[in-house]
This record gives C-alpha cells, structure tokens and sequence, in this order.
C-alpha cells in the first residue's frame, strides 16, 4: 500500500519496478502531475517551522524541499 509518505518519495524506477507502471511515458506523466502535487501540498502538518513559506516565498518550485528537510529538522 501506498501512502502519502512514500507517494512524496517514489521515483521512476520504483513505479516501473515496484508498481507496475511499465509504460515511460506513463511514468513521466505521474512524476511530472508528483512534482505539481508537492508544490501545492499543504505542508502545515510537518513544517513548524514555516519553511515552506520562505521557500515558497522565493519560489514555489522550491517547496518540493519542505518535506524532506521538515524530516531532518525533527530529528
């Protein structure tokens, strides 16, 4: 099963070799709609920080960041 933790963090190999998803072009199609799905995600939950608004703030692209340094930041 997939959940939202591992959804953030899967790459192209996985989807290919883990899920199934044996068409590329499939696979690029779901990494790019991943990558716009980071961006607008509401990182609330794990950023008490409120990085994502200064990374936001600067560009949203950038956001994709949150999540993984909001990992670090709480160990």
């Amino acid at each position: 099963m997939v959940d939202g933790d591992i959804l953030l963090h899967l790459t192209e190999k996985e989807l290919e070799r883990d899920i199934g998803m044996s068409s590329g072009l499939h696979r690029k199609r779901f990494i790019r709609e991943l990558e716009s799905l980071k961006i607008a995600a509401d990182y609330s939950a794990v950023d008490e920080s409120n990085l994502d608004q200064l990374l936001m703030s600067l560009s949203p692209e950038l956001s994709v960041y949150t999540y993984k340094v909001s990992l670090y930041l709480d160990l």
